[in-house]
């Protein structure tokens, strides 16, 4: 706080404290800061603060020796808007005929300290002591904020003492109560439950002369056995205390034989006579294969023979064979047909040839069932028909097929004998099931005909070009194209010259 050097009675002030001296009550009300400059301003002539920035409430009146009193107040800048220089101080009283009154004031000038706004980095907050005078006054007081009154740190520092001395993690007053408190309140439960265990009942409420007296009752005893532990009727102690009765129950010798089902080891005392019956025909021999019998493992070899719906016969097993069946031997009367057997009997059924096989058994691999006949020879088989793996090369006749049909406009290349070539239409089909070695085609208009010899008579295409008339008189122009350039003769149709019209034709295989 800036130096004021004490504050000074204002005429105002002097005027009161005469009437104070005659017996008149000098009432404090109000305490003021300001920023105001005094200037050429004379202190006893102001009646209020030059410029006011903040009315403070009296906190503190504590009177002193000498006719004198000290006044306080305490402030903060949390609620100052706009920052100041704290240069003036005011006191203000009651005076019974004028009211309140600027009783004294002070000017700290240059040495005012500056007041920053609240809602910043800094936060001022500071308490405020003055001298004033009081003089001979038997009636001296202030009209203090209750809610403002705080006590100085040296005053509350003596009255606390020195608390970083104190034994406590916590070194504040509040906090080190708190601690102590529940430090002590922790320590009465776990003392209390300590004494119940041991048999005497004590609550974590009771005074520490009872969880004393309590202490003192306890009788001792060690050990860590419970109840179920001992032996049912006897007595024995642990850590709770002697006199505690054991309910182990007695079974004495308890012998077990073993069955499908686990059985249950009853709880209690055994005396060491029972025992686990055993079986010595327990061997892996007399266990069937797959099963454990108390980690015993069946035998590989012992399965069980029981079949009741198929059961086999020795009929049904290789001769030679031995089989156990429904438990009992049988030995095999299966013949082995190993190799080619004669089939008993053939039958015809629709397309199926049936041989009938005799009895026995065949391994799949190389056994056939066999039927020989001598008509069975490719001569007797229709030309290309596939029977029973056997392809027939037996020829009935030759197949003929007719048709009408549109020849190409495009052109195609023919060669004659000669080896001259002709650009001509040509007569194209298809769809022959036959390979064709004769064709004769001729134009519906009746102007063109073309033979085609069969390629083992004549290898090429005879042509007969005249037109002929109504009485089918006409005079051949004989040319012969090779079968080669665009003619053929091959599987499924032919290809021949012609001309751009409509032609009737005929092929024969």
């Amino acid at each position: 706080m800036g130096a004021f050097g004490g504050l000074k009675l204002t005429n105002k002030g002097l005027a009161l404290q005469g009437k104070v001296q005659a017996g008149a009550a000098l009432v404090y009300t109000k305490m003021a800061m300001g920023d105001g400059e005094l200037g050429s301003q004379q202190i006893p002539n102001l009646t209020a603060l030059i410029s006011l920035k903040k009315t403070l409430s009296i906190t503190k009146l504590t009177p002193q020796p000498g006719g004198k009193a000290l006044i306080g107040t305490s402030y903060s800048n949390s609620d100052i808007t706009a920052g100041f220089y704290f240069r003036e101080l005011g006191v203000f009283a009651n005076d019974p005929d004028d009211g309140e009154i600027l009783y004294c004031y002070g000017n700290a000038g240059a040495g005012a300290d500056y007041i920053p706004p609240g809602g910043g980095a800094d936060l001022v907050e500071e308490h405020i002591v003055a001298t004033v005078l009081t003089g001979n006054a038997a009636n001296v007081s202030a009209v203090i904020d209750d809610s403002l009154v705080f006590v100085t740190t040296p005053v509350f520092g003596a009255a606390v003492g020195d608390m970083s001395t104190v034994p406590t993690t916590a070194k504040n007053a509040a906090g080190a109560i708190t601690e102590l408190f529940t430090s002590v309140s922790d320590g009465k439960e776990l003392l209390a439950a300590a004494i119940t265990d041991k048999g005497v009942p004590t609550a974590a409420e009771d005074s520490f002369q009872e969880m004393a007296d309590n202490i003192s009752d306890i009788v001792l005893g060690s050990g860590n056995a419970q109840l179920a532990d001992v032996l049912s009727g006897k007595t024995f102690s642990n850590d709770s205390g002697p006199g505690k009765v054991g309910t182990m129950a007695n079974r004495g010798a308890v012998n077990i034989l073993p069955g499908m089902a686990n059985q249950t080891v009853q709880q209690g005392y055994h005396n060491g006579a029972g025992i686990v019956q055993g079986d010595t025909d327990l061997i892996s021999a007399n266990i069937k294969a797959g099963v454990n019998i108390f980690g015993v493992a069946g035998k590989t070899q012992v399965v069980d023979t029981t079949e009741g719906t198929m059961p086999a016969a020795a009929a049904q097993i290789l001769t030679g064979r031995k089989a156990f069946v429904n438990g009992a031997l049988v030995t095999g009367s299966m013949a082995d047909r190993a190799g080619d057997t004669a089939a008993l009997t053939s039958s015809v059924s629709g397309t199926t040839l049936k041989l009938l096989a005799s009895a026995g058994y065949r391994d799949g691999v190389d056994d056939n069932v066999t039927i020989t006949d001598p008509d069975f020879i490719a001569a007797n088989i229709a030309n290309g028909v596939n029977l029973f793996g056997l392809v027939g090369t037996l020829i009935a006749g030759s197949r003929v097929a007719t048709g009408q049909t549109v020849a190409s406009a495009q052109l195609y290349s023919f060669v004659y004998n000669s080896g001259s070539t002709i650009n001509k239409p040509a007569l194209i089909v298809s769809g022959l099931s036959f390979t064709p070695k004769l064709v004769m085609a001729w134009s519906v208009s009746n102007n063109y005909l073309c033979v085609c010899f069969p390629s083992n008579i004549y290898q090429n295409i005879r042509i007969i070009d005249s037109p002929y008339g109504p009485s089918n008189t006409f005079t051949p122009t004989m040319r012969s194209i090779q079968l080669a350039g665009a003619a053929e003769l091959v599987q499924g149709g032919f290809t021949i010259p012609a001309n751009s019209e409509t032609y009737n034709w005929y092929a024969v295989e």
